[in-house]
């Protein structure tokens, strides 16, 4: 009824087929409640991470109005988020580049009960409205959709998920309805989930794939009850659990590893969890969730938001992400391909490149077939950057290929995930680009030439933690660096994930032939302060600015000691 209600209330603002609406909302019933609504009378809704601000955030606003057909600019954005949205840089930036847009507020029942009418308009134009005051004036009458969904397909964009692009901001990629419905379908056939027999619980945001398109595809297509909590609460996962019924958990990262370091209490085995669902689970701490929490299975998956070299690994090996036997292998068209020293695809004398032996890594790629709907590469609303993540000639002349950007290895018929390949590391759950940290880095009041970020390897974490190497002006020194300013810097154009943890200050910063930033060898030599010579800091948030990173700090962060 509800999804009637926004349906009726976005057919009378003039949103129609092929029209986009953003949405920037924490978890709640409401966020697919919109989606829903839109998806009924054939728009789209571009599902945007609440944790931007500044560019970025602009950034995915604007990519979202350019990809709707009557340009109607429509935000809605939920709860204690205005701050975020409302920033002076960000509404001037959209006036000039996409016109004028019409901000609505959406709250969840609990957060707000008094919606007034507050209708008006600021400086540059936009206008602020309540959608909760307007949907009081419709009801949840069924309408006549389809003829308003009239022409459309399987393959028309049900959703924008923005993933991070190696272009320095967020790219939107391409969501379609066939993608959505058979991903559900397929992961509970391949992971033996009964959907009616089972509740799924998702403490992950749901603007990400991983919880909004796999976990909430599943319940959808099979009947599921759908459990979602708004923030990850490690001490809480296993009685949210317990109290819901829930047989299904989704995890993500390092979720795994912070639900190991709870203190043992007396929902640990009290739960009907009968598998955790999810990517990015190391083998230690799968092995420690399974004997502490008895839980059965463990279902490890890789999957790019818009890629089409998705794997599982449902046969419970610890560690792998994916599981080929030899001739469904040789059937399924996802292949390793050598790489350089510098992640680079290598290519032999006929231009072609070298699928990877057992235990090589290399970079994994898909094969492209834009006839075949499970085959094809939708890609990204910037044209573009669809081009960068396709490989040519790559078994024979004329292929193409889908460049995932990862790193893997094959033992036997599992798959291994083993790195973000050049410009993008993954941290807290979460894909960074470098060039966009960058990009922020520089508008520091630091005497710099130039900045290169990566990501470096902490002991015992998953992913990687943002460092950034800044090359400083040949008469600046580190001792006259404001710390203070610079956290600020970051704090204001990053979401906290991204931020780098560690810098690295040094005199000139090397480049490739091509007069591209070398990260390898930066990110091989981390942040220990008795192998580099040169000035590190850590991140200091409670005091907000950036310390000297001595031996003592290292073996802190090493051991633990020091959360991060």
């Amino acid at each position: 009824e509800e999804v009637n209600r926004v349906a009726n209330w976005a057919v009378n603002k003039g949103i129609k087929k092929g029209d986009c609406v953003s949405l920037i909302k924490k978890n709640a019933p409401e966020f697919v409640i919109l989606w829903l609504a839109m998806a009924k009378i054939g728009a789209s809704t571009a599902l945007i991470n609440f944790n931007l601000t500044g560019t970025p955030l602009g950034n995915c606003l604007k990519l979202a109005a350019a990809a709707s057909e009557t340009k109607n600019n429509i935000v809605i954005y939920g709860g204690g988020l205005e701050s975020s949205v409302k920033v002076p840089e960000i509404l001037e930036d959209l006036r000039k580049d996409s016109g004028n847009f019409h901000f609505f507020s959406y709250e969840s029942p609990t957060e707000k009960t008094d919606f007034a009418d507050t209708d008006e308009t600021d400086s540059y134009g936009h206008i602020w409205s309540s959608l909760d005051h307007e949907l009081q004036g419709f009801d949840t009458a069924e309408a006549d959709y389809k003829s308003m969904r009239e022409g459309a397909k399987f393959d028309d964009i049900l959703f924008y998920i923005y993933t991070s692009g190696t272009t320095g901001l967020p790219k939107a990629a391409k969501q379609n309805h066939l993608r959505f419905v058979g991903g559900g379908l397929a992961a509970a056939v391949l992971n033996l989930i009964e959907g009616q027999k089972y509740s799924m619980y998702c403490p992950m945001p749901i603007y990400h794939s991983a919880g909004g398109a796999m976990g909430l595809g599943i319940a959808l297509q099979n009947g599921a009850k759908f459990v979602m909590r708004e923030k990850f609460s490690a001490s809480n996962y296993f009685k949210d659990c317990a109290e819901h019924d829930c047989k299904i958990g989704q995890y993500i990262g390092e979720m795994v590893k912070y639900l190991n370091a709870t203190p043992p209490n007396e929902y640990d085995r009290k739960h009907s969890l009968q598998a955790l669902l999810g990517n990015g689970c190391r083998k230690e701490d799968w092995l420690a969730a399974v004997k502490r929490f008895n839980i059965p299975r463990i279902i490890e998956f890789y999957g790019a938001t818009e890629g089409n070299a998705n794997m599982v690994n449902q046969v419970n090996k610890p560690g792998a992400c994916g599981y080929f036997p030899w001739l469904i292998r040789k059937l399924y068209p996802a292949k390793i391909v050598s790489v350089d020293e510098n992640d680079e695809v290598v290519r032999n004398k006929k231009g072609l490149c070298t699928e990877c032996k057992s235990g090589e890594v290399g970079h994994l790629v898909g094969l492209i077939k834009n006839d075949d709907p499970t085959r094809r590469f939708d890609g990204y609303s910037d044209k573009k950057a669809t081009e960068k993540k396709i490989l040519r000639d790559v078994f024979k002349k004329g292929d193409q290929w889908f460049a995932s950007g990862d790193l893997m290895k094959r033992e036997g018929p599992y798959y291994y995930f083993v790195d973000r390949i050049g410009d993008t590391f993954r941290w807290k759950g979460e894909n960074c680009s470098t060039r966009e940290i960058e990009s922020v880095i520089e508008k520091a009041p630091v005497d710099m030439k130039e900045v290169n970020v990566y990501g470096v390897q902490i002991k015992n974490t998953n992913g990687r933690a943002g460092m950034a190497c800044i090359g400083l002006e040949d008469d600046a020194k580190p001792e006259e660096i404001d710390f203070g300013q610079l956290y600020q810097t970051v704090k204001k154009g990053l979401a906290s994930y991204q931020r780098p943890i560690f810098l690295r200050i040094k005199t000139n910063i090397e480049l490739t032939s091509t007069f591209k930033h070398k990260k390898v060898g930066l990110r091989n030599e981390g942040f220990d302060p008795s192998l580099i010579s040169d000035p590190l800091f850590f991140i200091d948030n409670e005091n907000e600015t950036y310390v000297p990173l001595d031996e003592k700090r290292f073996n802190s962060i090493q051991n633990g000691e020091i959360k991060l």
